[in-house]
């Protein structure tokens, strides 16, 4: 098996510059919408790649710690419909 993968989703911060000051690669690290539906939608994300994880092989293992989501963040691409784009950040 392989070793760790470290993820980061963060509501409320940039998630990027936190997660960076922590080592986690920007392809691990996701933001959210901070409400029910964001958080849903986080956790969702977070729950299909971990079992994605467990039920790889230990290549894959590897291939995922460098890009846990697998370019699909299902999370940042919702806080990008709906709230960066109001605040147009």
């Amino acid at each position: 098996m392989a070793g760790p993968s470290c993820s980061l989703a963060g509501a409320n911060q940039d998630s990027y510059a936190a997660g960076g000051g922590l080592g986690v690669a920007m392809r691990n690290t996701q933001n959210f919408a901070f409400d029910g539906q964001g958080t849903s939608t986080a956790f969702e994300s977070l729950s299909k790649s971990a079992k994605m994880y467990r039920a790889a092989d230990a290549e894959t293992q590897h291939t995922m710690s460098e890009d846990f989501f697998g370019g699909e963040k299902l999370a940042e691409a919702d806080y990008q419909r709906r709230v960066a784009k109001k605040h147009d950040f």
